[in-house]
């Protein structure tokens, strides 16, 4: 696994754009949307305001002391120690996998404190909160008849003494990706969640500081996070079918359905994957 650089990440105020063009929706959500270069194609998201009260905040992250030990396996992503919470791990409650340092030892222990004073909350919030608005955006025709069903989630945090950019990646095994933002104060952190379409625009930061704000996005978004200051924590959660939708997911929940509104082409797919591919030698933001 590589170790951070103490140079990293470089200074980016000037490279960042905040996100504004939303459309404003009956229920106080804000659509937005980024289009890509050459491909009649755009990536679509929802900022959903105060999706959690501050009081749900403050109960998940009392949980969540600074000083517990975050599993640190290499992530997917970037290679560098993931610092991040599994809660829930293809649909199973997570006991064993991805036990940090320390499997057995007094980490993951704590660890394991943590989950289980999670879980009740977590649980309740991601079937009676987060799966309805799933369902709600992407339909039962995709989600299947009992809706979209939680696959993954997890904690992530990031910290001064710890990672502070995860770079532009698309989350292309998910249907639909949820993530709440964890922070106490509005001023707790200075940067967060962008999203991009590559080339030559400038990343657009979406503003997610109020605590119990989310954004619902599906994997055709290229997004990441650059944390300039402070310490920001997230709720992750990714969402499959119920087993019944339209697609190849039916025993896979995990996976994506080839469902054409759920999906890309393999033309755009293709393109995408070289997008990705020419942002990351681009000193990957």
């Amino acid at each position: 696994m590589k170790s951070l650089p103490s140079t990293w990440p470089p200074p980016f105020e000037a490279r960042f754009e905040t996100y504004s063009a939303f459309n404003e929706t009956a229920t106080g959500a804000l659509e937005g949307s980024m289009s890509w270069p050459r491909i009649n194609q755009s990536a679509a998201f929802v900022v959903h305001p105060s999706l959690l009260s501050l009081d749900e905040v403050r109960a998940i992250r009392g949980a969540l002391p600074e000083s517990l030990p975050f599993e640190q396996h290499e992530d997917s992503v970037d290679g560098y120690a993931a610092h991040e919470l599994w809660v829930w791990n293809d649909g199973e409650y997570t006991t064993q996998r991805r036990a940090g340092p320390d499997p057995g030892g007094d980490g993951h222990k704590q660890q394991m404190a943590a989950r289980a004073a999670l879980r009740p909350l977590l649980s309740t919030l991601m079937t009676e909160r987060l799966a309805p608005l799933v369902t709600a955006r992407y339909g039962r025709g995709v989600c299947g008849a009992a809706g979209c069903v939680a696959c993954s989630s997890l904690i992530r945090r990031y910290l001064p003494s710890e990672r502070r950019v995860h770079p532009q990646h698309f989350d292309l095994e998910a249907l639909a990706t949820v993530v709440v933002s964890l922070s106490l104060t509005e001023d707790e952190y200075e940067g967060g969640l962008f999203v991009h379409t590559g080339g030559q625009a400038r990343p657009q930061m979406l503003d997610l500081h109020r605590g119990g704000d989310a954004v619902v996005h599906a994997g055709d978004l290229l997004h990441g996070v650059r944390v300039n200051s402070g310490s920001r924590w997230s709720w992750v959660t990714w969402f499959g079918n119920d087993g019944e939708g339209e697609g190849d997911a039916a025993r896979q929940p995990q996976r994506r359905p080839r469902d054409e509104r759920a999906t890309l082409d393999a033309r755009e797919r293709n393109w995408l994957k070289k997008v990705y591919a020419d942002s990351r030698r681009r000193d990957e933001l």
